[in-house]
């Protein structure tokens, strides 16, 4: 496993040829295995007449019906190999509730392939040998559940590097002091809660010991506040792209572009509302195709985020095709009064100038054409002046389509995974805000 790690750094330079090479084998073995012991896709191609040889490429997965979250989660049974031992799986859980198994070969391949992302930021993070990292994450979360897995049956010797856990609900003085203390080459946590740290460390004035690379991934941190962390605290911010259920799709290379998407072992389509693959450059959702995975099969996964591929290739030499970028999540929408949904991503960009100058901001959805702005204020911030420049903002964007509020509070609190949740919904009976994963 250390062997094929080191390999996988050179993979992405791989000719495309090889590289789709590689998926349409892995992808026919694994349809083959689908059909011989997984009973959703056995009965699947029996009802539309295909056979395991009919799948020759990732463009034959049109043939197979799209899944979603809720479809797996209300029949897990059909998607689970009857030939892997659940007992030797690692089991996973979503933040949205969906259960998988991951055979152990699949779930350590994991590892070998987080070095396409290692190549990346190590160099960055100027360490050579001993790299301490500093990884901010939910003690129940699938990342570190992954990595308990992975120390089960690997071991990465100290003078190649140094883990060190912090739970993300500490209070960020304590992460101050424990940052002064490790002094990490490398950071890592959800993406929200880089955004929300550095809000304290400007609103504080408190200088700790920062890495010089901080990534993060499972949920979004905009362009604007990475720009703004890399001018004035001088770290570079990099990010992946993983899902619990699929594992890691794509990576940032040096160049930032978009993520560079690991088609050999996982299948990437977007698609419209209707199921049919969008152009390049064209607004689709993610939907993918784990192909080392034999014990929970799922393909043609809907993963719920909205993206858009990268024409043409990547100055920095690899050959892994690129997803430009993630616009949000598909239900992770602001409803206008008209009918109209805008995707999380679209709609957050638009207030990021009034939303700097505050710790915490989340927009709740109380339904269509219905907005509430929770705001946990910064020292010095003028309440009625800042509500006052919200409010006309959200007129300025939205018009007559949203009727807005502002209600300033002391906390807004993570969900249960870590993640920060910046638009949520609420019921309109009660106010109380439900996250959506």
């Amino acid at each position: 496993m250390f062997l094929d790690s080191r390999r996988q750094s050179r993979v992405p330079f791989h000719s495309a040829e090889r590289l789709q090479r590689i998926g349409a084998e892995r992808l026919r073995r694994i349809v083959r295995h689908a059909y011989a012991s997984v009973p959703f896709y056995r009965r699947v191609m029996d009802q539309r007449g295909f056979h395991p040889d009919d799948f020759r490429s990732v463009s034959d997965l049109k043939r197979l019906p799209l899944i979603d979250k809720r479809t797996v989660q209300e029949n897990p049974e059909q998607f689970q190999s009857t030939t892997v031992d659940p007992a030797a799986c690692l089991i996973l859980k979503s933040g949205s509730g969906t259960v998988t198994r991951w055979s152990a070969d699949a779930a350590l391949r994991g590892l070998a392939i987080a070095e396409r992302e290692r190549a990346v930021w190590k160099p960055l993070a100027g360490a050579r040998a001993g790299c301490r990292q500093l990884q901010i994450l939910a003690p129940g979360s699938s990342s570190l559940s992954v990595r308990a897995f992975w120390n089960e049956r690997v071991v990465t010797p100290g003078w190649i590097s140094r883990k060190y856990y912090a739970d993300p609900f500490l209070p960020y003085e304590e992460i101050v002091d424990k940052m002064n203390l490790i002094r990490p080459h490398v950071a890592f946590s959800y993406g929200s809660y880089i955004e929300h740290f550095f809000k304290y460390l400007l609103d504080s004035g408190r200088q700790p010991h920062l890495p010089r690379v901080w990534y993060y991934g499972a949920d979004t941190l905009f362009r604007e506040w990475r720009d703004l962390v890399e001018e004035k605290f001088g770290v570079k911010i990099y990010s992946n792209y993983a899902a619990t259920e699929t594992g890691r799709l794509g990576f940032e290379c040096e160049n930032r572009r978009g993520y560079h998407l690991n088609i050999d072992f996982v299948a990437v389509r977007l698609v419209d509302g209707g199921g049919n693959d969008v152009e390049d450059g064209q607004q689709g959702e993610v939907t993918v195709s784990c192909l080392s995975n034999f014990a929970t099969v799922l393909l043609n996964y809907r993963l719920g985020d909205v993206g858009e591929m990268q024409p043409g290739g990547c100055s920095c030499g690899r050959r892994l095709p690129l997803l430009r970028e993630l616009h949000g999540r598909v239900s992770q929408t602001i409803v206008l009064a008209d009918g109209r949904a805008i995707t999380s991503g679209a709609f957050l960009m638009q207030f990021s100038n009034e939303l700097q100058s505050v710790l915490k901001a989340q927009a709740v959805s109380l339904g269509p054409g219905r907005l509430c702005w929770k705001v946990v204020p910064g020292r010095g911030i003028e309440r009625s002046a800042f509500r006052a420049r919200l409010l006309e903002r959200c007129r300025t964007v939205f018009g007559a389509s949203v009727e807005a509020d502002v209600e300033f509070v002391d906390d807004i609190a993570p969900a249960a995974s870590g993640k920060f949740e910046t638009l949520t919904r609420g019921g309109p009976e009660t106010g109380t805000t439900d996250g959506i994963g």
